[in-house]
């Protein structure tokens, strides 16, 4: 071998172990830069989870709202939006013809509806056992009468909460009072359970006059919020008041049931509702219901639209604007002549919440009959079939006051008229 090869051969391992230094040094910064972006990717992971605890996402579940009775939770059974615009009444404060009502005809494209009603549209006598309703009203007149005698006429505000328990008769109609102008009628039918231990006390009912209805209000009319059951931040229901049935799931603080009604009236304002936390944070179910409105935004991200359900995390508070208001058929008919003040002619967003600690209880259900079990719901229709719960003591299924009578309720025989408003 000669000595060019000799050298030739040296050289050539130095340039081998040249590569195989550069690679391994080279290697060594390719994994140091690599593990450096993970850690930096890890970091912004970290960051971002961290973040998302500050701002989680209070909606737990987006649904379509039905036209009809619509999805509730636990401790409530059953929500109805009634909103209808009937014309004049006629001398007996029906709807001119004759025609009846289905119960099912809650067709969104029509006026108004009859419900059961003939004539003068409404629900006359039928029974229940084993929940409370809560009929808060906005607009319009309803008449009550049931079993046991009881009675009256309520509306524009005010708010009815009656106690089915061990069972009632009742009836619901809406009489058109108004007759050289439309009868505007708006509100919520509410079924709020009753624990086993509850559903066969005895019926009763309170009444909630307009002006006694806990309310909150921005300055300027922007919005406004309704306290009708529970508690809103520091905001409750009137001490003073009867405030909840004894035998109430509701009567318990600790169960944090809330009813809270919101309507907003500033279309992409600025300004904007804060929905707080729920006393018992995630123990209650909540649930939001947007009834009125074109689109609105939760905490400035979710972007809501109308006829939109939806199931929140309770223990957390929000905020919600609206971003774009609707028109009603009332509102444009409004802008062309002058009506008396409706708050169904305006526009607005506006948004119902329920929220409580569900009872946790099985639930067997027919109709106007809510038990736990089959047997007991089977009883309920036995007991119903041989008492009547009462009889019927009224003059016909569908009663209805004088259209001069004002606003009252009576209880046990004793007459009580709403007093006059403050506002």
């Amino acid at each position: 071998m000669s000595g060019g090869d000799i050298i030739f051969r040296d050289d050539r391992r130095r340039q081998l172990l040249f590569l195989v230094l550069f690679l391994f040094f080279f290697s060594r910064n390719v994994r140091k830069v690599l593990i450096s972006l993970e850690e930096k990717e890890d970091e912004s992971l970290s960051k971002s989870s961290n973040d998302a605890k500050v701002v989680p996402m209070v909606i737990k579940k987006l649904e379509r709202l039905n036209h009809g009775p619509m999805k509730t939770l636990d401790p409530f059974l059953f929500l109805v939006y009634h909103k209808d615009f009937y014309p004049p009444g006629d001398e007996e404060m029906g709807l001119k013809g004759d025609a009846r009502g289905s119960g099912s005809d809650f067709v969104p494209d029509i006026p108004y509806r009859f419900y059961h009603g003939h004539r003068i549209p409404g629900f006359p006598r039928h029974p229940h056992r084993g929940f409370e309703t809560i009929t808060a009203t906005l607009d319009g007149i309803i008449d009550h009468t049931d079993s046991i005698g009881d009675a009256g006429r309520y509306g524009k505000g005010d708010l009815q909460w009656m106690t089915a328990g061990s069972g009632i008769q009742h009836a619901e109609m809406f009489p058109l009072v108004n007759a050289d102008e439309e009868n505007p009628l708006r509100f919520f039918q509410i079924w709020l359970n009753l624990p086993s231990w509850k559903k066969m006390s005895e019926p009763e009912f309170v009444m909630h006059w307009k002006d006694d209805v806990k309310k909150i209000r921005k300055k300027g009319k922007e919005y406004e919020i309704v306290v009708w059951v529970g508690q809103f931040g520091d905001v409750k229901v009137n001490s003073n008041l009867s405030a909840t049935p004894k035998n109430s799931w509701a009567s318990d603080e600790a169960n944090d049931v809330g009813v809270f009604y919101v309507e907003m009236y500033a279309e992409k304002s600025r300004e904007e509702v804060r929905v707080p936390k729920a006393r018992i944070e995630s123990e209650a179910n909540r649930y939001l219901y947007f009834v009125e409105g074109e689109e609105m935004m939760i905490n400035g991200r979710e972007k809501i639209q109308k006829r939109t359900g939806c199931e929140l995390d309770a223990s957390q508070s929000f905020t919600v604007k609206c971003t774009k208001l609707s028109q009603s058929q009332e509102s444009i008919r409004d802008s062309d002549r002058s009506r008396s003040s409706s708050s169904s002619g305006k526009n607005k967003c506006a948004f119902l919440i329920l929220q409580g600690r569900p009872i946790g209880e099985p639930i067997r259900s027919s109709g106007p009959m809510v038990m736990n079990t089959n047997e007991e719901l089977r009883k309920a229709f036995q007991d119903f079939d041989r008492t009547q719960f009462g009889g019927w003591p009224w003059k016909s299924n569908d009663v209805v006051f004088p259209r001069a009578k004002e606003r009252f309720m009576s209880v046990g025989g004793k007459e009580i008229f709403a007093p006059k408003s403050k506002r």
